[in-house]
């Protein structure tokens, strides 16, 4: 059975933030890449096609339906993670992909500088505000919130690293 091309919607160079209960995804760029086959469709591919699109290596994939808020959106680990999102890109049409730095940070720190795009914020496109996610607890939460924790280690460090070397320079 041939289950047809899809064109995901890559969201990168951004980051993952919580607020309010919520997660979204501020900056960043938003591309496509066209005709990716749904029948040969695996982690390591959408790993290959990351890296040889956009140069990221080491980071983490999620994959989002596109109908709920990013607190829904599912990490890119195992076939049975790609197998929901080929599942879903089937019934809706949609393939959308986030990209968290987080890891790729972590392994390369001195990695690039912001190019200082502040875009608005990625919202859902319905309104949760009546969803209730204080009992949804889950692994993929608490990774989650020690990636937030990681990022914003290395942010401070940066930050004190910058300052540091500014001193030196007078």
């Amino acid at each position: 059975m041939v289950l047809g091309d899809v064109n995901p919607r890559i969201h990168h160079g951004g980051e993952f933030i919580l607020k309010d209960c919520n997660r979204y995804y501020k900056g960043g760029k938003v591309d496509f890449i066209y005709n990716v086959s749904l029948d040969t469709l695996c982690l390591d591919g959408c790993r290959e096609m990351v890296e040889k699109k956009f140069g990221y290596k080491d980071c983490k994939l999620y994959w989002h339906n596109g109908g709920e808020s990013l607190n829904s959106c599912q990490l890119m680990w195992n076939l049975d993670s790609i197998n929901d999102m080929v599942i879903c890109a089937l019934e809706t049409g949609n393939c959308i992909i986030y990209i968290d730095h987080a890891s790729e940070v972590e392994d390369d720190k001195e990695g690039s500088e912001s190019d200082g795009n502040d875009s608005d914020w990625i919202e859902s496109e319905e309104d949760d505000s009546d969803a209730d996610y204080s009992g949804n607890k889950s692994d993929k939460d608490e990774e989650f919130n020690e990636i937030v924790e990681k990022k914003k280690l290395i942010s401070k460090s940066n930050k004190n690293q910058k300052v540091e070397e500014t001193s030196e320079v007078f």
